[in-house]
């Protein structure tokens, strides 16, 4: 994939990306460079999953087409692995701890050095502990041992573990399988480019102005029409509201970009996408201008 990638990424201007001066020439080679040659690990790994009888003949076009996000691929490796404790970034999907797999959960900040500080704090609590991250990293903080064999700790991102521990626990089944058994729970997440810092703090300390009544009347106010009554805060990262429908909305300045970051979960992929743009519209045509007029 990633030789593909280079060479139709050269291909984008006459003499290679290196003398790429035109519009036209560096979206040419975008196009070809990152969607199209990212049809190749499906395309090959699919008939290869098919041959191994992992995938059903019948189901080659839906195993194609559908892809698992890291984070309900760390849930499922980690209970692969029979881990007792599992981190991962409030962002990530909420079920995690609504799957009841594990007896222990840890959620921090986004970024990889605040999930493996807590699961080096959550050691001393005993019995196994991983982590991963929405973007498909898993991070080991102790030794699992799986039949006589032992998998030592890597405290670094691998995204090779996921995979084998995916196809290792289909044991013959459908890989969609292994999610069946799964809390319904989608997340989707956008962002509003362009967007000061200081105007997404502004918009965060507005709707958490005053005590918890007055915080939960005011993303009421806000944000009630589009989710409902909401019934919990998590300010470990942003500001992330729960909603008695089970929606999550969490908005949340970027750390590294003039950008607001949304990120929503649902019971469907349709629902969490749609609760992402109206949350965001509302940012934009109101909350924003509410906020910075103090």
């Amino acid at each position: 994939q990633a030789l593909l990638a280079r060479y139709l990424g050269g291909r984008g201007g006459r003499a290679g990306w290196r003398t790429m001066e035109e519009e036209s020439q560096i979206l040419r080679s975008l196009v070809l460079a990152g969607p199209l040659a990212c049809l190749v690990a499906s395309s090959l790994a699919v008939p290869m999953l098919g041959w191994g009888q992992m995938v059903p003949g019948g189901d080659y076009v839906n195993a194609w087409w559908n892809w698992w996000s890291g984070d309900v691929l760390g849930v499922l490796c980690a209970a692969a692995l029979g881990a007792d404790c599992v981190v991962t970034p409030v962002s990530s999907n909420s079920l995690l701890e609504k799957s009841g797999l594990f007896a222990r959960t840890g959620r921090t900040r986004i970024g990889s050095p605040y999930v493996i500080a807590e699961m080096t704090a959550q050691l001393a609590a005993g019995g196994t502990v991983c982590g991963y991250e929405a973007n498909g990293g898993f991070l080991l903080a102790s030794d699992f041992t799986r039949e006589g064999r032992v998998l030592s700790a890597l405290p670094t991102r691998d995204a090779i573990l996921p995979i084998v521990a995916a196809l290792a626990a289909a044991q013959g089944r459908r890989l969609v399988d292994l999610s069946a058994n799964l809390p319904a729970r989608v997340t989707h997440s956008d962002r509003i480019k362009d967007f000061p810092t200081a105007h997404s703090q502004a918009v965060v300390a507005f709707l958490l102005a005053g005590d918890a009544p007055a915080q939960m009347a005011r993303i009421g106010h806000w944000f009630g029409a589009i989710a409902g009554n909401p019934v919990g805060l998590d300010l470990t990262d942003g500001l992330r509201m729960e909603f008695a429908s089970g929606a999550i909305i969490h908005l949340r300045p970027s750390g590294n970009a003039p950008e607001l970051r949304c990120y929503t979960e649902a019971d469907t992929a349709q629902a969490a996408e749609a609760l992402n743009i109206a949350a965001l519209a509302l940012v934009r045509n109101g909350l924003a201008t509410a906020a910075l007029a103090g």
